[in-house]
């Protein structure tokens, strides 16, 4: 279980660096592609707004895979939670 936690995190990771990657040469292919200077910054403008939020989503992903890999015990989800010490006490 711990193992599998590791995996994802790296799987994680690794796309998050696949994002990254091809970002500096495309930036330059688009500023270079157009003639017009206007064109090619309003392409470079949303190719960036657009790599920003894929970015931003795989580097949540990554911060919560890292999260879990070092998480101890069970994982609790939004509708279960730990029984507080007067809940194990009533009981």
């Amino acid at each position: 279980r711990a193992q599998a936690r590791l995996v994802g995190c790296a799987e994680h990771a690794l796309g998050l660096y696949r994002a990254l990657l091809p970002a500096r040469v495309w930036y330059e292919y688009l500023l270079r592609s157009c003639k017009s200077p206007v064109l090619s910054s309003l392409l470079v403008g949303m190719y960036i707004v657009t790599k920003t939020s894929d970015v931003r989503g795989r580097a949540r992903a990554l911060a919560t895979a890292a999260r879990r890999a070092v998480q101890r015990g069970a994982a609790y989800g939004t509708y279960v939670q730990q029984a507080s010490s007067e809940q194990q006490q009533q009981q």
